[in-house]
């Protein structure tokens, strides 16, 4: 086991406390007077990158074994990519440093934790603190803008509440804990807060979250009888506490929020998405595969909304070649979800909650590109996973 923290994880620490409560401040600045919080989100993570990528630098970690695994190589193809992209599109050198930074930040922290797990230079007992740690200010923080939402609109309707995005992609770590009380009385607060936010996305990640916890508790022990009345005690709790939120707190407003999902045609989805394609293919053929550049759409669409789906923005702002090598990097990652936890099944949990997340978040918002700082959680949990079962000799 590492005797030490590697000191390139020490400094990622101590960012992402400011790095998680600015980035929430930034995804709800505008009922929490929080404007220059933006700004300041985008200075660390543009140090968090820049001591990733100098951190990689370094053969001694990014060694030739590591470099031979393909999903190290297809990031490096995205880098160069995003790179291009950048340069040719960006209208100033600051805006191409910008545009880069947010469409690698969060590949840059899967291949740093992928070699610092697969080195075996960094394990879950100096890991697992931090991110709990953030969790918690993510919940607390998740509070306060629900508060501060609640005071500024004089109602509970929370229908753009994307701070709440950071409790789903944190969550997946309580997963390593190994005290199981401890790990359910943080998961209790945080289903507390999402169900606070009243997100569609964020609620329906949970429960997928959770029915996978569930489901492995269920598959890996012994004792029928037991494991009935523990999952559905556990089940009871959960569906009693969405009921007591949901009516008691929220005025029905979760429940009114699915049931408008066709009605608003899905928060507005089923308008954009028809749009995006259409300005798609009205592009020339060198911007079909290239791209228009970062936040392209934003500013073309008409509309002034991002696509609310990360794969059809990589489509129309970095083009057609890039979502083929988004396609096979997200491909990767699912593919080995049976080796994973063929490894330990608390790892499988982990990170099959880490995939949700992202799966169930890149595919109806925008987190990738246009609010990266979420989402490098649950590369960094995809990648130290991986990483420390390639120690091991059994994935992919």
């Amino acid at each position: 086991m590492t005797r030490y923290i590697p000191s390139i994880f020490i400094l990622f620490a101590v960012l992402y406390f400011p790095f998680v409560y600015y980035g929430q401040l930034s995804m709800s600045a505008s009922f929490m007077r929080a404007d220059a919080s933006s700004g300041i989100v985008n200075y660390i993570g543009s140090i968090l990158n820049i001591s990733a990528l100098v951190y990689l630098s370094n053969g001694k970690y990014l060694n030739t074994v590591i470099f031979k695994k393909i999903i190290v190589r297809f990031i490096c193809v995205w880098f160069l990519l995003v790179l291009a992209n950048s340069i040719i599109n960006a209208s100033d050198l600051g805006r191409v440093f910008k545009d880069f930074n947010y469409g690698t930040l969060w590949v840059s922290h899967f291949v740093v934790y992928y070699a610092l797990a697969r080195n075996g230079r960094l394990n879950a007992p100096f890991m697992v603190p931090v991110f709990i740690l953030l969790l918690l200010l993510a919940i607390c923080m998740t509070g306060m803008a629900f508060n501060a939402l609640m005071i500024s609109k004089g109602g509970l309707r929370a229908a753009s509440f994307n701070a709440v995005y950071f409790v789903i992609c944190l969550l997946p770590w309580v997963f390593l804990i190994d005290r199981k009380w401890l790990k359910l009385a943080i998961i209790f607060i945080a289903v507390i807060a999402v169900l606070f936010s009243q997100k569609r996305t964020a609620i329906l990640a949970l429960v997928l979250q959770m029915g996978v916890y569930l489901l492995a508790y269920f598959n890996s022990k012994k004792g029928v009888i037991s494991k009935i009345i523990v999952i559905g005690t556990l089940s009871c709790c959960l569906i009693y506490l969405f009921q007591y939120v949901n009516d008691s707190y929220l005025d029905g407003g979760i429940t009114s929020r699915f049931e408008g999902t066709e009605n608003d045609d899905m928060g507005g989805r089923a308008i954009i998405w028809p749009i995006l394609l259409s300005k798609y293919e009205d592009s020339s053929t060198f911007y079909k595969l290239f791209g228009h550049g970062c936040e392209s759409f934003l500013s073309d669409g008409g509309i002034h909304l991002t696509a609310h789906n990360d794969y059809l923005e990589t489509l129309y702002d970095y083009g057609l070649i890039n979502l083929i090598v988004l396609l096979f990097i997200v491909a990767y990652f699912l593919l080995n979800i049976r080796h994973v936890f063929k490894y330990s099944i608390q790892y499988g949990i982990a990170y099959s909650a880490s995939l949700i997340a992202f799966m169930s978040l890149t595919m109806s918002s925008h987190l990738l590109f246009i609010h990266p700082c979420s989402v490098v959680f649950v590369t960094s949990m995809l990648g130290y996973v991986l990483g420390k079962i390639e120690r091991k000799r059994v994935i992919l």
